[in-house]
């Protein structure tokens, strides 16, 4: 079921910014000696970035009521704009949705569902290709949670089961282990080395004393 009109994101997104637009708008009006229809047009006209410049505050104080003014009125429409236009997208899928599900299936459709080609359509093939058609989920989503699906099915059997996680989670502390046993080996290697280096650097400085004192 849908939230109530007062419980909408953008309700309570606008809200508080159309409070303060409000309080303002009449301080500005005030100081300029607007009445509420000019205060209005002002801040419409404002807002909608127009600016005819056939009102405008006068004051040093209506100039600074007016920058936050400019920016809430800008804010606002913007979101409202974007509400509508939200609201319109969702009013077409909606729309689209209904009409696909009450149309008839045909023999091409379940053709196209027939993922495995087994000349059958399954509960999640004919889910697949419905959220797919209706544009609830995109197919590269689909596809990713298949190869999901099938990484974690390691025995085939197209369902899941304890013995698949096991055997997953064996797997990931094998390979952690082996990467663990090469790490050490490298290191190992590198200490061996670094010892050959340092006997062959001292072999070559004993030689080197030996002949200069022969």
């Amino acid at each position: 079921p849908k939230s109530p009109w007062y419980q909408s994101t953008f309700l309570r997104q606008v809200f508080p910014l159309f409070t303060f637009l409000f309080i303002f708008c009449w301080f500005l009006g005030n100081d300029a000696g607007w009445d509420a229809a000019e205060t209005f047009y002002f801040c419409v006209v404002t807002g909608t970035t127009v600016g005819f410049g056939d009102y405008s505050p006068q004051t040093q104080t209506g100039r600074l009521f007016a920058v936050p003014v400019v920016l809430l009125a800008v804010s606002i429409l913007g979101s409202w704009l974007s509400a509508v236009a939200d609201a319109i997208i969702e009013f077409r899928q909606a729309s689209f949705r209904e009409r696909f599900q009450a149309r008839e299936l045909t023999i091409a459709d379940l053709e196209v569902m027939d993922a495995d080609e087994d000349g059958k359509v399954s509960l999640a093939e004919y889910l697949s290709f419905m959220l797919v058609s209706m544009q609830a989920v995109d197919q590269g989503l689909i596809d990713n949670l298949t190869a999901q699906f099938e990484r974690l099915d390691v025995d085939g059997t197209g369902s899941l089961e304890k013995e698949d996680l096991i055997i997953v989670a064996k797997r990931k502390l094998h390979s952690t282990k082996r990467k663990i046993e090469l790490s050490e080996y490298k290191q190992q290697l590198l200490r061996a080395g670094g010892s050959s280096y340092q006997e062959e650097k001292s072999s070559a400085l004993m030689s080197a004393i030996s002949s200069q004192l022969h």
